[in-house]
C-alpha cells in the first residue's frame, strides 16, 4: 500500500513540466541545505528569486515536501494587507487539499485540530495579530512539542529587528521570536 505524498499531490496540480522540474530542483537543494541543520533549535534561511519568477510555487513545493518529511505545522507570514493575506489564503487552499488551512480569525480551527494532517496558518505581519497568535499557540499544549516552519513571504524590514542598534527588539520581530520560542524547534525561511 502506497503512503500519501503531499509533494506528489502538489506536483500533480502544476501545469508546466518546466515549472515542475524547477520545483523538484528547489526542493532537492533545500533539503540538502537544511538537512545538516535539522538538529539545531533555530534555523534561518532564504529563498531568493526574481519578481514573478514562481517563488510562491517553489515555496509551496517546499511546504508539501516538508509535510512528507514529518513537518506538519507551517506559519505563512504575509504583508500587513488584508487583500494580500486573503489572496495568499486562496492560493494555499487551491494548492493543498489535505491540509488544515487557517487565517488569523480562525483560531477555533486550531483548537479543535487533532494534528492528524498538516496545518498552514496565514498571518499578516501585524503586531496585534502576532501577539494574539502567540497567546493562542502558547496556550495549546500540542504546539509545544512540534517544530514550527515559518515562511515569511515578501520578506521585508517588518520582520527584521529594526531597533537592533538601540539594544531592543522591534515589536513584530519580538512577537515572531516569542512564537518561535514556543516550538520544540523552528525553521524560518524568508522569501
Amino acid at each position: 500500500m502506497k503512503t500519501h505524498s503531499y509533494f506528489e499531490e502538489y506536483l500533480s496540480n502544476i501545469n508546466s513540466e518546466e515549472m515542475e522540474d524547477t520545483i523538484k530542483e528547489t526542493v532537492s537543494n533545500f533539503y540538502n541545505k537544511i538537512l545538516p541543520f535539522q538538529k539545531e533549535k533555530y534555523v534561518n534561511g532564504l529563498l531568493l528569486g526574481n519578481v514573478q519568477s514562481g517563488k510562491t510555487s517553489q515555496m509551496f513545493g517546499i511546504i508539501s515536501a516538508m509535510a512528507d518529511w514529518g513537518y506538519n505545522f507551517f506559519i505563512l507570514l504575509t504583508t500587513d494587507n488584508v487583500y494580500l493575506q486573503q489572496q495568499t489564503k486562496e492560493r494555499v487552499e487551491k494548492s493543498f487539499n489535505n491540509f488544515l488551512i487557517l487565517d488569523e480569525q480562525e483560531e477555533i480551527g486550531l483548537l479543535n485540530h487533532k494534528f492528524d494532517k498538516p496545518v498552514v496558518i496565514i498571518l499578516k505581519k501585524n503586531s496585534r495579530i502576532l501577539k494574539k497568535w502567540y497567546n493562542i499557540l502558547s496556550g495549546n499544549t500540542n504546539c509545544k512539542n512540534i517544530p514550527f516552519v515559518f515562511f515569511d513571504d515578501e520578506a521585508d524590514a517588518a520582520s527584521l529587528n529594526t531597533k537592533v542598534n538601540s539594544g531592543i527588539f522591534s515589536s513584530i520581530n519580538k512577537h515572531l521570536n516569542d512564537i518561535k520560542a514556543i516550538a520544540s524547534k523552528s525553521i524560518y525561511i524568508q522569501v
